[in-house]
Formats: C-alpha cells, sequence, structure tokens
C-alpha cells in the first residue's frame, strides 16, 4: 500500500508541473513530432530532422518509442502535457518493477529501504530522461523486465523471455546493445555458466530484434538515412583519441551518480556484497565501454545509476549506526536533492514566469492560420500545432526541399537563429509585432547549476518575407 500512495504522489506532483519545467525542447520535438504526425493520419514522417525530408519514413533513430507515443497522443491529444505524461507513466512503472524485484530477490526488506530506493528514481539521470520528453525510460523498463526474466529459476521460462525482451532493445535504442554486452559479461563473472545461457538467449534476441530493425527501415527505403542519422551525432564520428581525451566527461555529468558512488564506496569499505561489488564494477566499466563505443551523455547515466540505487538502498539496511553511515546516507539524500527536488523548488520560485500559456497567447496574436507554413523555434511547437500551422523546424532547414523554402512566408525564431535561417530561405525579412522574451535564470547560482534553466533563457520574434 504504501508503494501505491508514493508512488501515486510522484504521478500528481509530475503531472501538476508537467508544463513548467522543462521549457520544449529539440530533443523533445524531434522524438515526438514523428508520433504526432503518426497519429494526425500523416504517416511516421517529421520537418524536424537534419538528414531527410519531410516526406520520408522517419528514421532519424529507432521507432519504438514513436510508435507507443503515437498510440497515448490518440487518446489524449496533442500537447506538453500529454507527450510527457507517457514517461510519467512509464517511470512509475519502473519503479514498481524494480522495487518489486529487490524485494523478491530479498535485497530490500524494509520500509525504509524501499522508500529511500524510490526517491532515488528522482536522481539527476532519472529526472533528465522522464522530465525532459526523450525516449530512454522506455529502455530502463525493457531492463527492468529483463532482471525479472533472468531472476527465473525455470531455466527454459527464463531464456525465452529474455529472448523475446531482448528483441526489443534495438527498437528501443542502439545505446542498450552494448549496455546489455557489459552488463551480461559483468553476470557471467559473477555468476558463472548458468549466466552464459542466460547470456546467448539475450544475446540472440538483441540479433533478431537488430535484423528486424534492418527488415523494417530497409523496406521502407530509409536504412541509409538511419546509418547516417546515428553514425555522426555528439562524439560517434570522432576518433579513439578524441573520445579519450573527452573520456571524463563521460563519468562527471550525473551528479546524482557521483554522490552514489562516494556512498557506494565508503560501504564498501566497512564490507562488500556481491549487488555492491556489482553496482561498482558497471559505474566504473560501462561510462567507458559506452563512450568509446558512441557516446555516454547524462541521459545515458541510468545504466550505472538504477543498479547503485538499488546496492546503496540495500546495504544500508544493514550498516550499523555510525558515522559511516550517517555519511553514506548524507550521500544519498544529496543524491536525490541535485535530481528532481532541486529542480521543483526552483520552479516554484518560477511558477508565474513559466505559465506556457503565456507564450501560447503571443503565438495566438501573431496571425498566423491553420495551414501556414512557418519555420519556428522548438518553444513555440505545441502552440503551433493549436493553430494547425504547418510547422519547419529549424533543424531540418538544410533539408528543405527548394518548393519547401519558396512556401514559406513567416518565420518564429530567436535572433540568434535568424540570420542563418534567411539566408538559406532566401528573399529579404522584416521583424512584425513585440518580441516574446524571458530571462528566467540568467547567470544565477540555479542557472549554472541546472543546466536546463540556463538553457531556457530566449527572446523570439515574428518576421515576414517582403
Amino acid at each position: 500500500m504504501k508503494l501505491r500512495w508514493i508512488i501515486l504522489i510522484f504521478l500528481l506532483l509530475n503531472l501538476v508541473t508537467a508544463t513548467r519545467y522543462p521549457s520544449v525542447w529539440v530533443d523533445e520535438v524531434q522524438f515526438s513530432d514523428p508520433a504526432v504526425r503518426l497519429a494526425g493520419g500523416d504517416g511516421v514522417t517529421s520537418p524536424a530532422w537534419f538528414a531527410q525530408p519531410s516526406h520520408a519514413f522517419f528514421a532519424g533513430n529507432v521507432p519504438l518509442y514513436s510508435l507507443v507515443l503515437s498510440g497515448w497522443v490518440r487518446a489524449f491529444g496533442v500537447s506538453a502535457l500529454a507527450v510527457r505524461s507517457l514517461n510519467y507513466f512509464l517511470t512509475a512503472l519502473l519503479c514498481a518493477l524494480l522495487c518489486g524485484f529487490a524485494a523478491a530477490r530479498g535485497w530490500i526488506r524494509r520500509d525504509r529501504a524501499t522508500l529511500l530506493a524510490l526517491l532515488l528514481m528522482a536522481g539527476h539521470s532519472i529526472m533528465f530522461s522522464f522530465r525532459m520528453g526523450r525516449y530512454d525510460v522506455l529502455a530502463m523498463c525493457l531492463f527492468a523486465l529483463g532482471a525479472w526474466a533472468w531472476a527465473d529459476t525455470n531455466r527454459t521460462r527464463s531464456m525465452a523471455a529474455l529472448f523475446a525482451i531482448a528483441t526489443f532493445l534495438p527498437w528501443a535504442g542502439l545505446q542498450t546493445l552494448p549496455a546489455a554486452a557489459v552488463y551480461c559479461a559483468l553476470l557471467c563473472l559473477w555468476l558463472g555458466r548458468e549466466a552464459f545461457l542466460r547470456s546467448l538467449a539475450a544475446g540472440t534476441g538483441i540479433l533478431a530484434g537488430a535484423a528486424a530493425l534492418f527488415a523494417f527501415y530497409s523496406s521502407h527505403g530509409v536504412w541509409s538515412a538511419f546509418r547516417a542519422s546515428t553514425s555522426g551525432i555528439g562524439l560517434i564520428g570522432q576518433s579513439v583519441t578524441q573520445k579519450l581525451a573527452h573520456l571524463p566527461a563521460a563519468y562527471l555529468g550525473d551528479k546524482s551518480a557521483l554522490c552514489l558512488i562516494a556512498a557506494a564506496c565508503l560501504l564498501s569499505w566497512r564490507g562488500r556484497t556481491k549487488l555492491l561489488s556489482f553496482a561498482l564494477t558497471c559505474a566504473l566499466l560501462l561510462p567507458a565501454a559506452l563512450h568509446l563505443a558512441g557516446k555516454f551523455p547524462v541521459y545515458y547515466g541510468w545504466m550505472t545509476y538504477l543498479p547503485l540505487a538499488v546496492a546503496v538502498a540495500s546495504r544500508l539496511q544493514s550498516e550499523p549506526r555510525g558515522n559511516v553511515r550517517r555519511a553514506a546516507m548524507a550521500l544519498a539524500c544529496l543524491a536525490i536533492a541535485v535530481g528532481l527536488p532541486g529542480r521543483m523548488v526552483a520552479v516554484a520560485a518560477q511558477w508565474r514566469d513559466r505559465d506556457p500559456r503565456a507564450i501560447e497567447q503571443w503565438v495566438a496574436t501573431s496571425g498566423i492560420a491553420s495551414g501556414q507554413p512557418v519555420v519556428a523555434d522548438f518553444k513555440t511547437y505545441y502552440a503551433l500545432r493549436r493553430q494547425g500551422a504547418a510547422i519547419y523546424l529549424p533543424t531540418y532547414l538544410d533539408a528543405m526541399s527548394a518548393t519547401e523554402r519558396a512556401s514559406v512566408h513567416t518565420l518564429l525564431l530567436r535572433r540568434e537563429d535568424l540570420d542563418r535561417a534567411t539566408s538559406l530561405l532566401g528573399g529579404q525579412w522584416q521583424p512584425a509585432g513585440p518580441e516574446w522574451s524571458t530571462t528566467r535564470a540568467g547567470n544565477t547560482v540555479i542557472a549554472k547549476f541546472f543546466r536546463e534553466f540556463h538553457e531556457d533563457d530566449y527572446a523570439l520574434r515574428l518576421y515576414y518575407r517582403l
């Protein structure tokens, strides 16, 4: 019953604050727009991606999240609240799966430890994934289901379930593949032959899922576009030397994980458990493995953070009272505070400034009609969807056809994006109406500590082609 109430409070907190934080940003729109267009009858297409025309089958990333989200917005409509709420419910499911699994394994036996494990789910990397409109939570749920399947004492049933779950991993995120490889390799070292058989089942499932993904994109003629979209983003296209130079950043992005690593080291000094040793080993190996294989930004941090959260909560149950326990508990509390709670405090202080109705009213007065083509900033996306405008996003400018460029006579952009847009679109442009601007965070401590708040500072203006 307590678990249900905590999860209910979590859902209510996130739903009430959904439209206040974060402001609409690049990744959220790029990953949700194909789903929104599919739900609206336009197919899996998007005028937000840099590597494809807007009429092509979207292959900017793997398709599972877009397909699931499309069904969600068909049921609940198109809005920031509707799109973001999917991740909130997936995170609630994740919490139930992980806490239930830890209890079933005997790792967490007390209510206080369960509460701590649940609160740790509000840590930095987890919060970033489920609040920022990304697709990572779906992969987290698959890994949690995989943990349940792995622990099944019936070998045949366990291997069949692992195979089935693993087939979805290539569809949920390419970053899950090296993560699964590292997890399976470590489990084989920890558990021996039985782990090898289960790893073989999972690996076979991944190969089957990857083959199905290749067939799926090839049948739509976009496999080359998919490869181009996923092979050169961020650090993926860099040399090994360049990646090694950036390796420390892979360990420093998740502030909550740093706190938990310190807590786990303290507790290990007093006495190790297999679970704690496994979690610490993952925390040391996974960032380097994924960074060298592709990249390891903060929103991949869940791969190391989730085992650490369960391990630290479990180990604290048996730690006797004393300075070590107090220090470890303080670090765990800090890991929680620098995630969602810290941001909610800041959002409460800026509640009126973050009212999305202000930008919706500004867009409504812009005179943009239904069906009118407009190149618009990501932050105006949901407001323009309400207007029925034909939206082209700034990241799509390079991929626009000559016909699409000629059709655009209206811009809703930041001043810093104007020169690039007008040079690609051609013609002469003049501003119209008042500028919309906000300086919510500036150079305050909040802006420096919570990077996303600094990115909320922006100024938009309407421009017409002469």
